[in-house]
């Protein structure tokens, strides 16, 4: 395979190559973009969504942020101006803001195994984004890749394709996504690599709204119905409305969108560029050596069925002054996923019900059981903060969770493994 361009079976350009270097520190909440061009239905929405929101100072907020999340929300002012409130809440809590973007870079696994290139623009001036999702070792991926780092890279991608667009004059910037599910088996619906693209999805729609132009689908599968039953809900009509399903008929569709001199020859175009990513036809394989290890030191519990269990840390008003307030964690399961969440009480209190408590990071459902999951949370005041591990949900099963908390200096994360000073 790819003999012909001297490469080893399954291999791709380096994913710097693949991907091109960010142009500058763009991303959706920039100040530097334009207003779009708007409807005369538009005008007095605008007018009335940029009154209700000039309390939000978290962000600056231009025309085209609001225009992305009045659009999104079907020109209905109330609803945009809910959404935006919890996109800045949604980018408190997942780190999401400039600091990160510049510094952040996908984890070694993404960079290596995930199957994804921007190679040109649609016939709009769109950024293209080429996924070969049939090549993608779906049991694989999901023991070195997790949920947060997903949704990092759902942000990274987006601002870097913007970062592009940007450079090459389009102001009003949004990204065609083109997916070849050629060689997809039903692994991509079992193995949890749906459970991750639903997250992304998700956490795309509420974070940075009408930054997808259009979805491509090359290939359909057989099963694709059961895969459109699994996402569809996820999705705005809006948003669903975005999606062009092709089976192997895709190349008028192909033609339609973008210039030849962007599509593939292996599509049916005139580019020759990145030709081991396009003329990939066996899948990437992840050693198993490659796996992420479970957290094997710390402590271990048994959370019964049914019920939960919560581990509580306190955190002094000397330490919260001292700077040693970000609290990070890392755990595993075995066998099966569980829900965990983060909240706060006052020092002193007994056991509170999660419904009793502030909520500082969301209760998420992680798959543990294949990738140990880790993060942080900066804390801002003093008291008790409890990571609750939650099986509330199984009637069946007990889950076996290892454990690690601590607060430790603060520090911006750097998910490449190396930590700079804030």
């Amino acid at each position: 395979i790819n003999a012909e361009y001297g490469g080893d079976p399954g291999s791709m350009e380096p994913f710097a190559e693949r991907m091109g270097a960010p142009r500058d520190d763009t991303w959706l909440y920039h100040a530097d973009f334009p207003c779009p061009p708007l409807s005369d239905e538009e005008v007095p929405k605008l007018d009335r969504l940029r009154e209700s929101t000039k309390d939000i100072t978290d962000v600056t907020l231009t025309d085209f942020l609001l225009v992305k999340f009045l659009r999104a929300r079907d020109n209905k002012a109330t609803k945009a101006d809910a959404m935006l409130r919890t996109a800045i809440e949604l980018m408190k809590k997942e780190k999401a803001f400039k600091p990160m973007l510049v510094d952040y870079q996908p984890s070694e696994a993404l960079q290596k195994y995930l199957p994804i290139c921007n190679h040109g623009t649609d016939k709009e001036g769109n950024v293209l984004l080429w996924g070969k999702i049939g090549r993608m070792d779906n049991t694989g991926y999901v023991r070195v890749v997790t949920k947060t780092d997903y949704k990092r890279l759902m942000v990274w991608g987006t601002c870097h394709a913007m970062s592009r667009a940007r450079e090459s004059g389009n102001l009003n910037a949004m990204r065609t996504e083109i997916f070849d599910l050629e060689g997809c088996g039903m692994d991509l619906v079992t193995s949890g690599t749906m459970n991750l693209t639903q997250t992304g999805m998700q956490f795309l729609e509420a974070f940075a709204p009408e930054t997808v132009s259009k979805i491509v689908i090359l290939n359909a599968p057989g099963f694709f119905n059961i895969l459109w039953t699994m996402m569809r809900p996820l999705m705005s009509a809006r948003t669903a409305n975005k999606i062009v399903v092709c089976g192997s008929d895709y190349h008028e569709t192909l033609r339609e969108l973008v210039p030849l001199e962007y599509i593939p020859a292996c599509y049916g175009g005139e580019s020759e560029k990145f030709p081991d990513f396009f003329n990939l036809n066996e899948k990437i394989l992840i050693p198993e050596s490659a796996y992420t290890q479970d957290v094997e030191t710390g402590e271990t519990i048994c959370v019964g069925r049914g019920s939960s269990h919560q581990v509580d840390l306190e955190l002094t008003k000397e330490e919260l002054a001292a700077g040693n307030n970000v609290l990070m964690w890392k755990f595993s399961t075995v066998d099966y996923d569980i829900s965990c969440g983060v909240y706060w009480k006052p020092s002193g209190s007994e056991r509170m019900s999660k419904s009793e408590m502030e909520e500082v990071h969301e209760n998420t459902r992680y798959d543990s059981h294949l990738c140990p999951e880790a993060d942080q949370v900066v804390c801002t005041k003093p008291g008790v903060y409890v990571i609750r591990f939650d099986n509330t949900y199984s009637y069946v099963h007990s889950k076996t969770v290892t454990f690690e908390v601590s607060f430790q200096p603060n520090v911006v994360m750097d998910y490449t493994g190396a930590a700079a000073e804030k």
